[in-house]
């Protein structure tokens, strides 16, 4: 069976209320034929994922099709600003959840390697961060780490790893190239992770 299917059957499997990430920037590769085909589907309540939001994320609020709006900036570029997205912000119809470009594509990243969340600080000291935390926004937190400033990375690194391997059946050639490492190096690195385990015992 195919993964291929044409524009209007796809857009079909989008319920109303989905969660929805979309590429694009400003001006730049907007989905503008999805985006079309959202509207023209009556698709609505959608809640809308973009690190830099584009023209065709103007055209889904401007019909009222989106419900929350997570985003870490944008505009039309040389043409303006988002006029549409603008008028929701300033009439309170959708509800706006603003990210740094950054944090939110550690969002994007942290899915795709299978993982709960990246640690970082990169929203720290910033009102960004506090306005989330006001809304009860659940994709944000501040914690201590219980590694220590040194064990976080090597903690999300060894999680990283044997999700990989997971998703390779144990396959280590598999699972280098999808971590852009040699095989080598993820035996190494696999030999030390039992070390480190064989001490924590």
């Amino acid at each position: 069976m195919s993964k291929i299917m044409n524009l209007t059957d796809a857009v079909r499997e989008i319920p109303n209320g989905a969660e929805i990430a979309i590429g694009g920037f400003a001006i730049t590769r907007s989905p503008i034929a999805f985006i079309c085909e959202l509207i023209r589907q009556g698709k609505k309540e959608l809640n809308v994922y973009q690190s830099i939001v584009c023209m065709a994320t103007d055209m889904l609020v401007g019909v009222g099709a989106v419900k929350k709006l997570s985003y870490g900036g944008g505009s039309l570029d040389r043409f303006g600003r988002m006029e549409r997205i603008n008028e929701a912000f300033e009439k309170g119809t959708i509800d706006a959840r603003e990210f740094s470009g950054l944090s939110l594509t550690y969002r994007f990243l942290a899915g795709s390697l299978g993982i709960p969340y990246i640690p970082t600080k990169v929203l720290l000291g910033t009102d960004i961060l506090e306005n989330l935390i006001k809304k009860n926004d659940e994709s944000v937190m501040m914690s201590t780490s219980p590694y220590g400033n040194k064990g976080v990375l090597r903690h999300i690194e060894n999680e990283t790893i044997r999700n990989v391997l997971k998703e390779t059946n144990g396959n280590r050639t598999l699972a280098a190239e999808k971590l852009g490492i040699s095989v080598t190096t993820l035996w190494r690195r696999l030999k030390k992770m039992e070390e480190e385990e064989s001490k924590n015992q």
